[in-house]
């Protein structure tokens, strides 16, 4: 296998290869929108070849970084596909070897690497390959309907039978309803969402034209900004995403959290997105985590995982106290 840097000549057949494993970025707007119109800066891209063929491909995205008034350059590497000719060979952590090397042109030496590997192989690899697991988020859900429990066409009588008392738990999950708290979509202005991030904590961009790019003009995913007011005051955000019949909670921050907030957040998704239930990313340890405990979210066996390399190169710490990653830090 051969690891070369890949050119604007390459991205049709890369994109070829994502849609013939049915994989990452299966058009050219995505491919655009990723790699090229990130406002942090171009995707760095490779192509991996056997005996001169493409049979792979991965990336680095750039991605700011905020802690104690520096800024930092994160090197994420995405979409990571290695076709069957590679596939069992130790060759998914020579990959993670490889990119962990890399300086990208006009990049700081205080540079370090991030990751959000899913697949039991890539994690595989990047454990193999020296890279340090930094977080594990886990999934909290809220059913808001009896539908998704019981999916079967056999259950339609129960999900008859179970409706009334559903709705009575739906009540009891949205209400008390406060007229104080309102919820409306992201008009797009000039907001500097990075006013909610902790000061205190190492913290992803949330400027105003990362979440253009981010969320706004996203091609690929049903992703939208809503903005929490309490009379008339921006008490804070979420980003939602909407797979299927759930709409998932990707980052949520408010100045002053309360139930209030929750309450009326879920309340909108429910009207608006017509969602069967709302799943909430998290690492469990914020004020955030212990108030949807309390208002019916289970918590689920998934979990994403955050691995990073070069912290100390990068002069971070790597006790995860010190971090406030989301989910939106994340390319998925």
């Amino acid at each position: 296998m051969d690891i070369k840097q890949a050119t604007v000549d390459d991205s049709k057949a890369i994109v070829g290869l994502f849609k013939r494993y049915q994989f990452a970025l299966q058009s050219m707007d995505w491919f655009e929108w990723k790699y090229n119109s990130n406002p942090a800066g171009k995707a760095q891209r490779f192509k991996l070849l056997s005996e001169g063929r493409l049979v792979g491909t991965v990336a680095i995205i750039p991605q700011r970084f905020f802690w104690r008034g520096r800024e930092i350059t994160g090197l994420q590497t995405v979409d990571g596909l290695l076709g069957k000719e590679l596939r069992g060979q130790g060759n998914f952590s020579r990959v993670m070897q490889f990119l962990a090397a890399q300086r990208p042109a006009g990049v700081s030496d205080e540079s370090f690497f991030l990751s959000f590997p899913s697949l039991p192989a890539s994690i595989r690899a990047h454990e193999s390959a020296g890279w340090n697991k930094l977080a594990s988020f886990s999934l909290s859900i809220c059913m808001l309907t009896p539908r998704l429990p019981l999916e079967k066409a056999s259950a339609a009588v129960m999900r008859r039978v179970l409706e009334l008392p559903w709705a009575a738990y739906r009540k009891w999950i949205m209400s008390p309803k406060s007229g104080a708290v309102q919820v409306r979509c992201w008009n797009g202005d000039d907001t500097q969402f990075n006013a909610f991030a902790p000061v205190e904590r190492i913290c992803g961009d949330r400027s105003a034209e990362f979440m253009k790019w981010r969320v706004k003009h996203n091609p690929r995913d049903d992703i939208q900004l809503l903005m929490i007011y309490e009379r008339e005051l921006l008490e804070g955000y979420a980003v939602t995403k909407i797979i299927g019949n759930t709409t998932k909670i990707l980052e949520l921050r408010l100045r002053h959290p309360r139930r209030c907030h929750i309450r009326a957040l879920i309340r909108y998704i429910y009207e608006h997105h017509h969602s069967d239930a709302v799943a909430f990313w998290s690492l469990g340890r914020s004020r955030l985590d212990a108030l949807i405990r309390g208002m019916g979210f289970v918590r689920r066996q998934l979990s994403g995982d955050c691995f990073v390399h070069h912290l100390q190169r990068a002069r971070l710490p790597a006790d995860l106290s010190n971090w406030d990653l989301t989910y939106l830090d994340s390319d998925w």
